[in-house]
Parts: structure tokens; C-alpha cells; sequence
């Protein structure tokens, strides 16, 4: 009786959960569409007239999902909300060979134009034809450029955000005090806020303005333009940056837009583990400094995609397909600088010992002492370490 209490509990728990992974993984669909791509074109035969009611089909290369559709009656054909990847396109109708047309990629955001064109024969015939990718668009007015995925997974990012691959495009510049052009995300005892992305400027528009799309949705906060949401470069499927000629579906903005898409999951398994180390053993000085900085940094990454696969219970991998990771930090800093603090005897009011008073040459080449027992500077003033002005109010120099 037990062993049947359990099994039908354990039965209810498994239903549960896929239920909560199916409405996690099928509800990203709800999402606005403008991060996706589309394909379309027109079907002709040999002699350039078009040719409705043919059937053609997308695949995706890498998850084998397929979508069909029929020309219409001018011969044009249309697939939207196409997850950006590789694909290929088969077209086929009544008294014609079967074409298939390969190596089609499809961007975050971008549409591609592939026209076919079908030769009269048997449709168990097939001819293949490699598309090649046009430099031009004619279609939109979007000026963009996509960055390529290998790029974005390589990068070797001062912390995780893969928003730094965006300032390889053209026209795209980031926060210049920061080393690599994005705001932290790690906030610690010298940092005011945390704004990733906040200085991000596209053709040379204002900080703030540039929207941030993450599958369809627009990421940039409103209270302060910063990033609400950053992905690592394992976990960008593809990213477009819309420079100029912005078209009315990004909304709000008028600079530019940065377009991401999250990674996808494949017809198999794959996984990885990371882990990225900074030691101070390999830290230089920093330009201007004479302490290293005492940086301990660990990052480690853990990831898994494939196809949904329960047996029994959702027993197909071509329906869905899921990609999930982990990116815990470690992080253990210390940094510091040299300056110059008040003595006891200073502190008392007794300042003919100060530094400022010493003669700078003889301390660098004989030593304190020696600077000490020299004459003194004269004129210098009675300095205030602490602001930064003389005695009478008055900064350092002739007045």
C-alpha cells in the first residue's frame, strides 16, 4: 500500500514539473517578435512567371523543426518569427522538380530574401543551390550589422556581459572610464551605481538613448538607462546592432538599438563548464600606479541545451528545446593607493618637517633624513593637507 502511495505521489510530482517546464520553455513565445527573424521571397519557374499554390518549407538546420507554407496567388511566400539560426528552404509543386536551397542564415531581427526558382520535371528530382548571402537589403531600411556568434562566445569579457561585442560596430562607442567600455555589474566600496550599458552611444547620440532588446523585449530601464538584464557571451544566440534608418517597430528610440537573442536549444544534448580566474600574481600595474591591484576573481559557468525529451510522458525531440546555465561569481577585491596623511607632529601644529617643506630632490636621492637636516624650501606657505589650500584660503602657487 505504501509503494502504491509513493509511486502515484511521485507520478504527480513528475506531472507537475513538466507542466512547469513546458509553460517556461512554450511561454517564450509570448513574447514581442522583434528579435526574431523572417524569410521570404517568390517562387517562378524557368521562364520568370510566378507560380502560386507551391509548398514550401523552412527548416531549421539545427533543431530540424519545420514550417510549411503555400505561395500565394502572386507567387509569394513568408515565414515569420523565425528563431535566428541556419537554415534551408524546399519549395515544390505540381509538374516541377523539387529545389532546396541551403547555407541561409537568419539574424536577430533581420529579414532574408531568397527567391526560388523551379525547373519542370518529376518532383522526386531535387536540385540543391547554396545561397549566398547578399550584402545589400532591400527590403528594410534598418543599417545594422551582426556580430558573429563565434565572436561573442570568445570574447574574453572583463566580467560576463556580452555587451561589450557591440562595441566592434561601427559607430558604436562605450563609457571611456571604464576599461572596457561597459559599467560594471559588481557594485563594491568605490562604486556609486551600478549601470551596465548606460553609456552605451549609437552614431553619436546622447548616453541613454539606445534601446536594448532581449527576445523582443526592451530591457533598458526607464527609471535610469541602464541595463535591467545582461547575457554572458555563451548565452547570446545572435546579435544586431540597428546603427541608422530605424525602423517604427523599435518604438521609443531614434539613435539605434542593440538586438539580442538568447541562445536556443539544439536536436542534441550538448554541455559545457567554464571557470575564468584572476590572480594578482598576473596583474600589472595599473597605468599611473605603483600598487598592483589585489584582485581575486572567479567565474565559473555551467551549461546544458537539447530537446525536451520525458520518455513515455513527452517522448519527441523535435518539439522543444530548452538551453539552461549557471554563472556563479566569486569575487574577492582589495584596492589601494598611496597619498600623503598627516603626521603626530602636524597634528600637534608643528609643520617644519612637512613634506611640503622638505627639498623634494634630496628626499628622492638621500633619503628622509638627509631631506630633513638640508635647508628648507622657503615661501611655500602653510599648506592644508586636507583640502587642498593654503593658510590664507588660497590655492597652491603665486597669487
Amino acid at each position: 500500500m505504501a509503494t502504491h502511495s509513493i509511486g502515484r505521489a511521485l507520478r504527480h510530482v513528475s506531472f507537475f514539473c513538466t507542466l512547469l517546464l513546458l509553460s517556461v520553455f512554450l511561454g517564450t513565445g509570448a513574447f514581442a517578435q522583434t528579435s526574431q527573424g523572417s524569410i521570404n521571397g517568390e517562387v517562378k519557374d524557368a521562364t520568370g512567371a510566378l507560380v502560386p499554390g507551391a509548398l514550401v518549407t523552412a527548416t531549421n538546420t539545427d533543431t530540424h523543426v519545420k514550417l510549411h507554407v503555400k505561395s500565394n496567388s502572386s507567387g509569394l511566400y513568408t515565414f515569420t518569427s523565425l528563431v535566428p539560426g541556419p537554415y534551408e528552404i524546399e519549395a515544390t509543386a505540381q509538374g516541377f522538380s523539387r529545389i532546396v536551397v541551403t547555407n541561409i542564415t537568419v539574424s536577430a531581427a533581420q529579414s532574408v530574401t531568397t527567391n526560388v526558382q523551379l525547373a519542370t520535371g518529376s518532383d522526386t528530382f531535387q536540385v540543391t543551390v547554396e545561397s549566398a548571402d547578399s550584402l545589400l537589403s532591400k527590403d528594410v531600411s534598418d543599417v545594422s550589422t551582426t556580430v558573429d556568434h563565434a565572436l561573442i562566445e570568445s570574447l574574453p569579457y572583463p566580467e560576463q556581459s556580452a555587451l561589450e561585442a557591440a562595441l566592434l560596430v561601427p559607430g558604436v562607442t562605450g563609457d571611456p572610464l571604464n576599461p572596457g567600455g561597459i559599467a560594471t555589474e559588481n557594485p563594491s566600496a568605490f562604486t556609486s551605481y551600478v549601470l551596465p550599458g548606460a553609456n552605451i552611444t549609437v552614431g553619436g547620440s546622447q548616453p541613454g538613448q539606445t534601446a536594448l532588446l532581449i527576445d523582443g523585449s526592451d530591457v533598458m530601464q526607464a527609471s535610469y538607462p541602464r541595463s535591467g538584464l545582461n547575457l554572458s557571451g555563451r548565452n547570446v544566440g545572435e546579435m544586431t546592432v540597428v546603427t541608422s534608418g530605424m525602423s517604427a517597430k523599435y518604438g521609443r528610440t531614434s539613435s539605434g538599438a542593440i538586438v539580442m537573442s538568447s541562445a536556443a536549444g539544439t536536436s542534441k544534448y550538448h554541455g559545457s563548464v567554464t571557470w575564468r580566474h584572476t590572480d594578482p600574481w598576473w596583474n600589472a600595474y595599473p597605468l599611473g600606479g605603483t600598487l598592483k591591484n589585489n584582485i581575486h576573481e572567479n567565474y565559473y559557468g555551467f551549461y546544458l541545451n537539447g530537446p525536451l525529451y520525458i520518455p513515455r510522458l513527452y517522448p519527441h525531440k523535435d518539439k522543444t528545446f530548452f538551453e539552461v546555465s549557471f554563472e556563479p561569481a566569486r569575487l574577492r577585491n582589495r584596492t589601494g593607493q598611496r597619498t600623503t596623511y598627516f603626521t603626530p607632529a602636524e597634528l600637534q601644529g608643528k609643520f617644519n618637517d612637512s613634506l611640503i617643506f622638505v627639498n623634494q630632490t634630496t628626499l628622492k636621492t638621500q633619503g628622509w633624513d638627509a631631506a630633513r637636516a638640508a635647508p628648507h624650501i622657503a615661501n611655500s606657505g602653510l599648506y592644508n593637507h586636507a583640502s587642498g589650500y593654503d593658510a590664507n584660503g588660497f590655492l597652491p602657487g603665486p597669487h
